[in-house]
C-alpha cells in the first residue's frame, strides 16, 4: 500500500497494530476497514500529517460569513455544558488547561471566564484568528507537531477531535507526559455503535472523510487506561448540549423503552444487508457556489433560526431526558492520570 507521499507502507491497526482487515464500507474512493483482531474501524489508508495540516489550513472564504446565529448560540451552550461537566467530575476550580483542537476558542473562553489559565492547539488559521479575538492563546499546528516545550497542564480536553488522529496511541502518550501527576483528561468523540447513531437514516453519514478512526467505548477505555489514565466517568450524550430536534430525542426515548436492541445502519453494514458502496455528487459543476445560492442559503438559515427558536423548549426538555438515559450519539470520557 502507498501512503500519500508515495512510499510503501503496511497498514496497521491504530489500536492493536494488527495487519488483517475486512472491508466495512466504501466512501467514494476511500475504503473503510475493520481490524480482524480488535474490531477497530478505521480508514484503510494513511494520511500524511502534511496533508492533514493542508486540509485544516484551507478555509472556505466564500461561506465564512454565512453563519446561523442560532447555531453559534448552540456552540456557546455546548461549551458551558462541557465546562460544567469538566468541573463536576474533576473538582478543579483553577489550573492550566490545554484544549487540543480548540476550533474558535469557545470552550477555552468559557474556562478563562471561570478563572482557568488556558491554551489551545488548532491547525485551522480561521480558528486561531477567531480565538485571538477572544484573547485566547493558540498554537497553530497539529498536536503531533506543536512545541509544548516544558509546559505542563492540570488538564487536557478535546471534543470531537481524537477521531482525526493518525497515531492515537502516540498522541495520548505525549499528552499523558504533559499532564501533572493527578491531573485530568476529558474526551468527547462520536460513537457509531451508540443508540443515537442507530437513527442515522443514511448509512454513509456514519462516516466522515476527516474521521479516520472510529472508537467504540470499550476500545477508547482500553486505549486510555493502557497509557496511564484511570476512568472517572463515561457516558453518552449529544455533544450540542441537548439542543437537537425534539423529534429525534422522542424517537430515541421510544426505542429505548420499546426496542433497546434496535438494528441500526452500522449493524446492517456489518451484516451485508445493504450496499456498502457510496459515491457523492458534486454540489455544483466546477465546485463553486453561485451568488444567488448564497443568498438563498442566508434566507434558509434565517427561516430555520425562527423555527428552532419556536421549538426550543421541546428540544431542551426531551433532549434532557435523552441525556439522563444516556441515549446520545457522542461518548464523553473523563479520566485521571494515575
Amino acid at each position: 500500500m502507498l501512503d500519500t507521499k508515495g512510499n510503501n507502507r503496511t497498514l496497521l491497526c491504530r489500536l492493536c497494530n494488527g495487519k488483517i482487515f475486512a472491508p466495512v464500507y466504501y466512501l467514494d474512493e476511500i475504503e473503510i476497514v475493520r481490524c480482524n483482531h480488535c474490531g477497530l474501524i478505521q480508514f484503510g489508508r494513511y494520511h500524511a500529517l502534511v496533508d492533514l495540516k493542508g486540509h485544516y489550513s484551507y478555509s472556505d472564504m466564500e461561506n465564512i460569513n454565512v453563519h446561523s446565529r442560532f447555531n453559534q448560540n448552540k456552540i456557546v451552550r455546548a461549551s458551558r455544558f462541557r465546562a460544567d461537566f469538566f468541573q463536576k467530575y474533576t473538582g478543579l476550580r483553577r489550573g492550566k488547561v490545554l484544549e487540543v483542537g480548540s476550533s474558535e476558542g469557545h470552550f477555552l473562553h468559557e474556562m478563562k471566564i471561570r478563572g482557568f489559565d488556558v491554551v489551545g492547539i488548532e491547525p485551522s488559521p480561521v480558528g486561531v484568528l477567531k480565538s485571538s479575538e477572544k484573547g485566547i492563546t493558540v498554537i497553530n499546528d497539529l498536536v503531533e507537531k506543536a512545541n509544548l516545550s516544558d509546559t505542563y497542564f492540570d488538564a487536557v480536553c478535546m471534543f470531537q477531535v481524537m477521531e482525526h488522529f493518525e497515531n492515537p496511541i502516540e498522541i495520548f502518550h505525549l499528552l499523558h507526559s504533559k499532564i501533572i501527576r493527578g491531573g485530568y483528561i476529558m474526551i468527547e468523540t462520536p460513537d457509531i455503535y451508540s443508540l443515537g447513531a442507530k437513527f442515522e437514516k443514511k448509512p454513509h453519514k456514519l462516516f466522515n472523510k476527516e474521521h479516520i478512526t472510529c472508537f467504540s467505548p470499550e476500545q477508547l477505555n482500553a486505549l486510555l487506561t493502557s497509557v496511564g489514565f484511570m476512568q472517572i466517568i463515561a457516558c453518552h450524550y449529544d455533544y450540542d448540549g441537548f439542543r437537537v430536534p425534539y423529534a429525534k430525542s422522542i424517537k430515541k426515548i421510544f426505542a429505548y423503552i420499546t426496542n433497546p436492541k434496535l438494528e441500526g445502519p452500522l449493524q446492517k453494514i456489518l451484516e451485508n444487508k445493504i450496499d456498502i458502496h457510496y459515491r457523492s455528487t458534486p454540489r455544483d459543476e466546477g465546485g463553486t457556489v453561485s451568488i444567488q445560492k448564497e443568498r438563498n442559503n442566508k434566507q434558509w438559515i434565517y427561516l430555520k433560526d425562527i423555527k428552532k427558536t419556536l421549538t426550543a423548549p421541546f428540544d431542551i426538555f426531551f433532549g434532557y431526558i435523552a441525556y439522563r438515559l444516556e441515549l446520545g450519539a457522542s461518548y464523553i470520557w473523563v479520566g485521571k492520570k494515575s
